[in-house]
């Protein structure tokens, strides 16, 4: 990540399945050219709050993507404040955030389009993550993943 973020000229950064930490986010902080920042998380699941305000000090971002991972509003998406009028997309896909919390967001961000996907549809493209978001989630985000996971079949391997 640090050697990444040194590429000045940089507009646009995605990573996934990366084991994503708030330490490598932070070489970005400040990055003068990034115009969208996504990170799949599939190290423990959350997106911390350090993270979060590392990405908001990006100067020219409008994009920002969180995937694979649990977000809050307040120990996530209320640290986008500083890019109230600038936020214009954030992508959730594959990650889980109560209804609530994204109201909030979209209250902060008017006009902000956002992308998430249903519960049943993280397991049927990845079951693993699903299983991941399950054990990592806080109970009322799980239980619907969880009953998810138990309605779809499992996957058994061609031989």
């Amino acid at each position: 990540m640090e050697q990444v973020a040194r590429i000045k000229r940089l507009k646009h950064f995605s990573v996934a399945h990366s084991r994503t930490t708030a330490a490598g986010i932070k070489f970005f902080e400040g990055h003068p050219n990034l115009e969208s920042f996504s990170v799949g998380e599939m190290a423990n699941g959350h997106v911390t709050e350090t993270a979060i305000a590392s990405i908001a000090k990006m100067p020219k971002l409008t994009r920002v993507g969180f995937h694979e991972a649990v977000v809050s509003y307040d120990n996530g998406f209320k640290h986008l404040a500083p890019m109230k009028g600038r936020l214009k997309e954030l992508d959730l896909s594959m990650s889980l955030v109560s209804t609530a919390d994204l109201e909030k967001v979209k209250t902060d961000h008017p006009g902000l389009k956002v992308t998430t996907l249903p519960v049943a549809e993280i397991v049927k493209r990845h079951r693993g993550v699903a299983q991941n978001l399950a054990r990592t989630a806080p109970p009322e985000l799980a239980k619907e993943l969880k009953a998810a996971l138990d309605a779809s079949p499992v996957p058994v391997p061609k031989k």
